[in-house]
């Protein structure tokens, strides 16, 4: 039995997730990168993968098509030298592949909220009409 009660996954995800967001902030240089912030990483319980989701600082909604293809572009050229760097700062045999999402939490959470606050609105509406 394990002395830590959680999964090593779950310790690496906090891990990575810091890590990469120091190196995006330092390291990486790429115009289309910048404002970038890593919300969260998710590694798969056999540490083959890590979906690391991010945000634009800068962007309030979900950023435009284009705009995101560029930055996707530009993940995908930097996920080598991320890797690597990774490789050199932590001591796992194998360095997860590197997948980048966009985080629409925030987005999902405001359409949850709107409908919520719909709904309480229609029911005082029905209230008053008694």
């Amino acid at each position: 039995m394990s002395t830590y009660p959680y999964k090593r996954s779950e310790r690496l995800n906090d891990l990575l997730r810091k890590t990469l967001a120091t190196m995006m902030l330092q390291e990486i240089k790429d115009p289309r990168l910048q404002g970038l912030t890593i919300t969260r990483v998710e590694i798969t319980d056999d540490l083959q993968l890590a979906r690391v989701y991010f945000r634009f600082l800068q962007h309030a909604d979900q950023p435009d098509s284009r705009f995101m293809n560029e930055v996707h572009t530009g993940l995908e050229k930097a996920s080598g030298y991320l890797r690597r760097a990774l490789g050199k700062m932590l001591y796992l045999k194998k360095i997860p592949q590197l997948r980048f999402l966009y985080d629409a939490s925030i987005e999902q959470q405001q359409q949850v909220e709107n409908a919520l606050r719909k709904i309480a609105e229609e029911r005082g509406s029905e209230g008053d009409a008694a």
